[in-house]
C-alpha cells in the first residue's frame, strides 16, 4: 500500500486539476519502477496498491525504497508549477500464512498508517 503524503495541500494550494496532472504523473512513474508482470492499482484518493509477482518480503522492501527515493528526488512540473511530493509505504508478504488479498490488504494498510504515524516518507513491513 502506497499514499502520497500530505497530498490534500497540492489541491489547496495548486487546485484540484493540478493535483489531478500529479496523480497521473505519479501513476505512471510508479508503472516505470516496476516489472511488467507486477500488478497496481489506483485504491482511491491518493492511495495506490501494488502487487509484486514471485517476490520476497527482502525484495518488496527494497522495491518500496526504490519507489519512496524516486519520488522524494523527483520533481513534478504541472502547469509551470515545480511539485515536491513524498510517499509512505506499508508492505507485507502474501503467502501460505495468510487466507487472502484481503488479509493481506489488512496487513499492508496497518503498515502504511504506521509508516504515517511514524513521520511519513517511509516504508514499513507488517504481517
Amino acid at each position: 500500500m502506497l499514499d502520497i503524503d500530505n497530498f490534500k495541500s497540492i489541491n489547496d494550494q495548486f487546485g484540484h486539476p493540478t493535483g489531478d496532472a500529479v496523480l497521473k504523473d505519479f501513476a505512471s512513474r510508479l508503472k516505470a519502477e516496476l516489472r511488467e508482470t507486477d500488478l497496481i492499482a489506483r485504491v482511491g484518493g491518493e492511495e495506490f496498491a501494488i502487487i509484486l509477482i514471485n517476490a520476497d518480503m527482502n525484495t518488496g522492501k527494497n522495491v518500496a525504497n526504490k519507489i519512496r527515493k524516486s519520488i522524494e528526488e523527483n520533481t513534478f512540473g504541472i502547469d509551470n508549477q515545480a511539485i515536491k511530493i513524498t510517499v509512505s509505504i506499508g508492505i507485507t508478504l502474501l503467502d501460505s500464512k495468510l487466507n487472502s488479498y484481503e488479509e493481506a490488504y489488512k496487513y499492508a494498510d496497518r503498515a502504511l498508517y504506521t509508516a504515517k504515524m511514524k513521520g511519513k516518507n517511509r516504508v514499513e513491513m507488517s504481517g
